[in-house]
C-alpha cells in the first residue's frame, strides 16, 4: 500500500512538472521565435537599396554595349557595377538568399552575354536581357522592407536616385530592342519621369535642387519622346551627370559612380 501510494506521488509530481514544461514552451516559444525574426539593420537596408540601384545600372551598361558595339566606356562601367554588386549580394545573402541568387545569374548572363553584344550577332539577345533582369527586378519588388535604411533628405535622394536608374535603363534597354525587332510600349518611362518630378520637388538642397534641376529639364523632353526619337547619348551623359550629383548627397560608400 504504501509502495502504491509512493508511486501515485511521484506520478503526480512528474506529471505537474510536465505540464509546467509544456506550459513554458508554449509561453516561450512565440517570443523566442519574434526575437529570431529581427528586423535587418539600417546598413543591410542601405545595402539592399543600394543592390537594386546596381541591378538598373547594369541593364543600362549592357544596353550601351550592344548599342555601342563596346565602345565609350560601357564595358568599364559594367565591370563596375558587376564588381560593387557581388560585394552588396555576398553581404545580403543571409537575409535574403533569393536576392543574391538572381544577381548571380544576371552578372552570369550578363557577362557570357557581352561578346555577342559587342558583336551584334545573336538574334534576339534584347528579349532575353529584358527577360534575365525582370526575373531580377522580380526578387527586388518581392517581400520589400518598407524602411530603406535611408531618412530625411537621403531618403529624397534615394528616391531620386531609383528613379533615375529605373528611366535610364527602361529608355536604353527600349532603344537597344528597337534593333532587335522588340519593342515594349509599356515600359513604365512616362510614370519614372513623373515620380522624379514629384520627388525633385520634395528636395530641401536648394543648390542641389537647382543642380539637378537644370540636368534634368535637359534630358526630361527626350525620354518623355522615346518612341519618336532617339537621345540615347544625350540620356546617357546626362544621365550620369544627374547621378554624380545626387550621390554627392548619400553618406553611404556604396554609392561609388563608376
Amino acid at each position: 500500500m504504501k509502495s502504491l501510494l509512493s508511486w501515485k506521488l511521484k506520478g503526480g509530481a512528474l506529471q505537474a512538472v510536465a505540464s509546467a514544461l509544456l506550459l513554458t514552451m508554449f509561453l516561450t516559444t512565440p517570443v523566442q521565435a519574434e526575437l529570431s525574426q529581427t528586423e535587418p539593420s539600417a546598413d543591410l537596408l542601405q545595402k539592399r537599396q543600394m543592390l537594386e540601384l546596381m541591378a538598373y545600372r547594369s541593364t543600362t551598361e549592357f544596353s550601351l554595349i550592344a548599342l555601342n558595339q563596346g565602345t565609350g566606356g560601357a564595358v568599364e562601367r559594367l565591370a563596375s557595377v558587376i564588381r560593387q554588386g557581388d560585394a552588396l549580394a555576398a553581404e545580403l545573402g543571409a537575409e535574403w538568399p533569393e536576392l543574391q541568387e538572381q544577381w548571380q545569374l544576371s552578372r552570369q548572363f550578363l557577362q557570357e552575354k557581352q561578346q555577342a553584344a559587342i558583336n551584334g550577332d545573336e538574334a534576339g539577345l534584347a528579349t532575353e536581357v529584358k527577360l534575365r533582369q525582370e526575373a531580377l527586378y522580380h526578387v527586388l519588388e518581392e517581400n520589400r522592407p518598407a524602411d530603406s535604411g535611408f531618412s530625411g533628405e537621403e531618403q529624397t535622394i534615394v528616391l531620386l536616385l531609383d528613379n533615375l536608374e529605373r528611366v535610364v535603363a527602361a529608355y536604353v534597354s527600349f532603344n537597344m530592342s528597337l534593333f532587335g525587332v522588340h519593342t515594349d510600349p509599356d515600359n513604365g518611362i512616362a510614370q519614372y519621369v513623373k515620380s522624379f518630378d514629384e520627388t525633385l520637388a520634395q528636395l530641401k538642397d536648394q543648390e542641389l535642387k537647382r543642380s539637378v534641376s537644370g540636368k534634368w529639364e535637359f534630358v526630361r523632353g527626350a525620354l518623355l519622346a522615346y518612341n519618336e526619337r532617339s537621345a540615347v547619348y544625350i540620356v546617357d551623359r546626362t544621365g550620369r551627370s544627374i547621378r554624380d550629383l545626387l550621390s554627392a548627397g548619400i553618406s553611404s560608400d556604396q554609392l561609388a559612380s563608376e
